[in-house]
């Protein structure tokens, strides 16, 4: 149902106002940017008609599924007054819900995790008795990180479909299946675990990425919920295990969970610094003065966020200090990074320092970009227990074939 309604679908079926006595008929639709909408087919019963009430909208669909309509709005009313179009940002399929309702358990199942943590061996093929070949999914053991407040585990999984032309294709997905210490909602979910996990793929990769699906479900009632959530990017890629596609994968690393868990809490320390970070990523191909800025503010929150004792206040060059890199790998030198603090003045207002001049300044936004953001990326590393020599070999080999100017 899932693919049906992101393929444009439009689904049909009863809906009801969380706690109503009544149902209506109506039309459910999904875009990955506007979200779920709800047009009221039977005008007959009271909707609330206030613009700015937020609501859950249960639904019965004639396809045999329950969905919710989480904090949905009123959208448009007809001429009469009456609620005609609801819109959320949040759709709920498999069961009734609400915002406050806790889940066991949560998944989460980025693109780019089945690279970052490549589990080989598990399709297994074999001819049989009339020596024609056969495909199966071998069961792998989910590889258990612990967390101070939860245990994470790395789940794969796969599908494939075989055509009569004999053609056939493998999908594989790798999920963060989370289960904290005590159950969550939804939006304590988002918060603690999604948005750091999820942040985490994208400064492994130094890709955008995005969810696949997120689902959250109880062990005991067997409830589950698969949750469509916009904006959404789709970031469907082949598998392609080539050195430097990365910033770093699973076997550059030690430890995974110890790993994860340094992420988690230089994320929750600086926060809301490192989601900044990652929504520079997510603008990997444009170099303008609001992305440098949005950097330049994540790299100076991460400063604030997790100074050491003895540090002094910010200045870029003490981000380079802990960066601990060499100049050839970031190409941040003196100069460098007396651009970057520069333009950062001039952008964001509208002055100059130090000798520079306007062009000089706003004709090193790219380059200044770039390198703040390695800065950035060594600083991490760092922060996930790499050293120097390390680090500078994983940079070196990412920015191989693009080198950092």
């Amino acid at each position: 149902m899932q693919r049906g309604l992101e393929a444009g679908e439009v689904l049909t079926g009863l809906f009801q106002p969380a706690g109503a006595d009544f149902e209506s008929a109506g039309v459910l639709s999904w875009d990955a940017e506007q979200g779920a909408e709800l047009r009221l087919a039977d005008l007959s019963h009271a909707w609330p008609t206030d613009f700015d009430a937020e609501l859950a909208v249960h639904g019965r669909l004639h396809a045999g599924v329950q969905v919710t309509l989480l904090q949905s709005r009123l959208r448009d009313l007809t001429a009469f007054n009456q609620a005609a179009k609801f819109v959320s940002d949040a759709l709920a399929l498999g069961a009734y819900t609400d915002s406050d309702e806790t889940w066991e358990y949560a998944s989460y199942c980025p693109t780019s995790l089945h690279e970052w943590y490549p589990e080989r061996g598990f399709v297994h093929r074999s001819d049989d008795e009339h020596g024609s070949q056969r495909v199966e999914l071998r069961q792998v053991e989910p590889k258990r990180l612990k967390v101070p407040d939860a245990a994470i585990d790395l789940q794969l999984d796969g599908d494939w479909t075989v055509n009569y032309d004999a053609k056939w294709s493998i999908e594989t997905t790798m999920e963060f299946v989370v289960r904290p210490d005590e159950a969550l909602t939804i939006e304590d979910y988002w918060r603690r675990f999604r948005s750091p996990l999820l942040g985490f793929t994208r400064f492994a990769s130094n890709r955008p990425d995005d969810l696949k699906w997120e689902a959250f479900g109880t062990s005991e009632t067997k409830r589950r919920i698969v949750v469509l959530r916009s904006p959404r990017e789709s970031y469907e890629r082949k598998w392609r295990l080539t050195p430097g596609r990365f910033l770093f994968r699973a076997e550059d690393i030690a430890d995974e969970s110890e790993v994860i868990q340094r992420w988690l809490e230089v994320w929750r320390a600086s926060e809301p610094s490192l989601g900044l970070f990652c929504e520079t990523i997510q603008e990997d191909s444009a170099y303008s003065p609001a992305r440098f800025l949005t950097l330049y503010t994540a790299a100076e929150g991460y400063w604030k966020g997790t100074m050491r004792p003895g540090e002094s206040k910010w200045k870029i060059d003490k981000l380079a200090q802990r960066a601990d890199i060499s100049p050839a790998v970031s190409h941040a030198n003196k100069k460098a990074l007396k651009l970057i603090g520069g333009l950062r003045d001039y952008h964001a207002h509208l002055t100059l320092r130090d000798n520079l001049t306007a062009d000089e300044v706003a004709l090193s936004t790219y380059d200044s970009t770039r390198r703040l953001h390695v800065l950035m990326q060594a600083c991490l590393l760092r922060e996930l227990g790499l050293e120097s020599e390390q680090i500078e070999s994983l940079i070196g080999r990412h920015y191989i074939n693009w080198p950092v100017p």
